[in-house]
């Protein structure tokens, strides 16, 4: 489901030019218990584990809101 998710969202990003903001934001993202950074951006990501939906899960919402804010 959030991998259905994901391309959805890099697909509006990318239609509306602010992947690059939601890249940035989300590299931004101090480190806290129980959320992993992803190795590569996210619009590059093929496959998602476990452990990085939970993280995706636990991100996206906020990440999304202050992309959609940024200008």
């Amino acid at each position: 489901m959030l991998t259905y998710l994901m391309d959805r969202v890099t697909f509006w990003l990318e239609q509306h030019s602010r992947i690059e903001e939601f890249n940035q934001l989300y590299n931004m993202m101090p480190p806290y218990p129980h959320f992993t950074r992803f190795n590569l951006p996210d619009d590059l990501v093929k496959q998602w584990s476990g452990i990085e939906m939970n993280s995706l899960g636990r991100m996206i919402v906020p990440v999304l809101a202050e992309t959609l804010f940024i200008r």
